[in-house]
């Protein structure tokens, strides 16, 4: 299991001498000294560590001051079956995508200890009037259920006299669910920056679970309004994987599709395969999801799954025949955008087709404009003007160890990594952002309403919700009815692959281009999403035009209310038994026409009853004649030739 966390000794001392508490890791220090009873003078009250001023001899204040403690509990890595062993590795294949997203919680954290209104105006100058500061200790769950319910239990129970008081993350739902309800239990809050699942909506069963990113309701409703209004599709098949976060986001796609308007309604069919650590254990699964995509005849799909999927996914897709220029592939936010970074594959290969003119969906931190006034281009700008403190601090801030004591696994980044701006900061990084920010602003919130008394966890969370801000990613508005981000605060965005040949024209490496973005996202009773194209941005479909395939093969789902084959046998063989009868009556008839009872009858009568039913049986071939079997004039002759 996972070791203890707090950051490494070797990390403060150089920053601690500096005398500076403006430097990134000086709280933190402070705190870690203070676990280790290096400090004595210092008092838990709730859920924050009071600590006199002695305590903080390169401080100018004579107030005391408070450290809020957050256990930070992330899936940096994942167990995963190589060649029949069970191995732990970095969850997105290089620990980039782990790192950005923490070093985005570590920005936040340091810009309210300091004041730093660059991103969050309403930051600016608080830690003159606020004496609460964040400290945070990070964790790693091995995107493990397990693990981190006996993690957060263990530092729980060694620590009942100075728990901490708040839980960010996790990051996949089917960790944040549990964790959840044991969070509750505690009376610890728990924000999560990524975690997605509508079953995280239930407040009754995760009382203090709440996020700053939108539930997959309204990233669902997002999608469906991009793939009917923007693609015009009225079929769509669903390929997820069967844990909290995929069905959820399924049935989620299933209601919102159903919601629409008459008429204006997308018919989803959905096909499932397990969640397994090991992806090799599911893959017969997977195929046979695959195959069932083929037989719906379907030209659009939707994915939802992880990226350890993705591969084995586009590799069976590939097999089946339902990926290249007739078929369009959008995947949500379970593959992020950074697992594309460094791909190489080889060209002409399964993969490389398949990867051509595929999409991301996702709720997004936001996107950079021109004249920067978006907090996401504020944002953006801040993280890259990070220096080596902001390094050296976020390396210091992944997790000291693991099930398998492999540190080789976590990122470590060079001195100029922000700098240097090689790799663009994740959507995870501006999430954590915010929630760091969000929790602060909370916690000052609860200072002046309550002074010195400060307060538990049940308040903290309350007024987190209660919160508004303009963060990173766009106005942060709680719904208390979900305790989520609420969506029409929320920002989505679609990323567009672009397969580009190297030198030699022997591999491609894959582009994510962002192509569109909403404009608002409404709630159940109000209007539908729009969608709009970055400027001189168009998307380019597996083909390479910007013309999408047909949104559906032919004959599906249109009802021309044909006649059928096997009608038409039938009511044929009616009429030649009608035909039969007739002609059979009248000659029996005529060889009867000098009998009594046949000449009080009137043969001529009877003659024109049977030639009646004969005219009336043939009534039967022009009724029969429809568009399946004959021209539009023959079916019109026809029309006027029926009784």
């Amino acid at each position: 299991m996972a070791s203890s966390s707090f950051p490494r000794e070797e990390c403060f001392s150089s920053v601690y001498a500096s005398n500076d508490p403006s430097s990134y890791a000086y709280y933190d220090h402070i705190y870690s000294h203070l676990k280790s009873t290096f400090f004595a003078s210092s008092i838990h009250k709730d859920s924050v560590e009071i600590v006199p001023p002695q305590t903080f001899p390169h401080t100018s204040t004579d107030d005391e001051l408070a450290l809020l403690h957050i256990m930070g509990l992330s899936g940096f890595t994942v167990s995963r079956r190589i060649n029949g062993t069970v191995r732990l590795l970095s969850r997105d294949g290089n620990g980039i995508q782990a790192y950005s997203t923490n070093s985005g919680f570590v920005m936040g954290v340091h810009h309210f200890n300091n004041g730093i209104g660059s991103v969050v105006p309403q930051i600016e100058g608080i830690n003159r009037t606020c004496p609460i500061r964040l400290v945070h200790t990070m964790y790693d769950t091995e995107s493990s259920q397990t693990i981190a319910l006996d993690t957060f239990s263990r530092v729980v129970l060694e620590n009942s006299d100075r728990r901490p008081g708040a839980v960010f993350g996790a990051w996949r739902s089917a960790v944040s669910i549990p964790l959840a309800v044991l969070t509750g239990t505690r009376d610890i809050p728990q924000f999560s920056p990524l975690s997605t699942s509508t079953e995280l909506d239930d407040t009754a069963q995760y009382p203090l679970f709440s996020r700053v990113i939108p539930s997959d309701a309204g990233t669902a409703r997002a999608a469906v309004a991009y793939f009917r209004n923007r693609l015009d599709v009225s079929f769509l098949g669903v390929l997820y994987v069967n844990d909290a976060y995929g069905s959820a986001f399924h049935q989620a796609i299933r209601e919102a599709a159903a919601e629409r308007e008459e008429g204006d309604q997308i018919e989803v069919k959905g096909y499932t395969f397990s969640y397994n650590e090991n992806v090799d254990f599911v893959a017969s699964e997977i195929e046979l999801a695959i195959k069932q995509l083929k037989e719906s005849r379907f030209r659009v799909f939707f994915g939802v799954f992880y990226g350890e999927h993705y591969d084995i996914i586009m590799n069976y897709a590939y097999d089946y025949g339902i990926v290249g220029p007739e078929y369009l592939w959008i995947i949500s936010d379970g593959v992020h955008t950074s697992y594309f970074q460094n791909k190489r594959y080889d060209a002409g290969s399964p993969l490389a087709v398949a990867s051509q003119g595929i999409g991301l969906l996702l709720a997004g931190g936001g996107h950079v404009t021109v004249d920067g006034s978006t907090g996401y281009s504020r944002f953006v700008e801040s993280y890259f003007n990070q220096g080596g403190d902001a390094v050296n601090h976020t390396n210091c801030k992944r997790p000291a160890s693991n099930s398998e004591n492999d540190n080789s696994l976590y990122y470590v980044a060079k001195p100029d990594f922000f700098q240097s701006k090689r790799f663009d900061p994740v959507a995870g990084g501006a999430f954590s952002f915010d929630t760091a920010v969000g929790i602060g602003l909370a916690a000052c919130q609860l200072f002046e309403e309550k002074g010195t008394e400060y307060f538990n966890g049940k308040e903290l969370f309350n007024a987190f919700v209660n919160t508004e801000f303009d963060g990173a990613t766009g106005r942060i508005q709680i719904d208390p009815k979900t305790t989520s981000r609420s969506a029409q605060s929320a920002f989505f965005v679609v990323y567009n692959s672009i397969g580009v040949l190297d030198k030699t024209g022997e591999s491609i490496s894959i582009e994510l281009e962002l192509t569109s973005h909403t404009t608002a996202v409404a709630d159940s009773e109000s209007s539908d999403v729009t969608w709009v194209d970055l400027p001189g941005k168009a998307y380019r479909y597996a083909d390479g035009s910007t013309e999408p395939p047909l949104t559906i093969p032919p004959k599906i789902g249109e009802n021309l209310n044909q006649i059928s084959l096997g009608l038409q046998v039938a009511v044929y063989m009616m009429m030649a038994l009608i035909f039969i009868f007739s002609i059979g009556f009248i000659v029996w008839t005529y060889w009867n026409r000098k009998t009594r009872i046949v000449r009080a009858s009137q043969p001529f009568f009877l003659y024109v009853i049977c030639i009646g039913t004969i005219i009336m049986g043939s009534a039967i071939i022009p009724i029969s004649i429809d568009d399946g079997i004959a021209s539009k004039e023959k079916c019109s002759l026809a029309c006027m030739l029926s009784p």
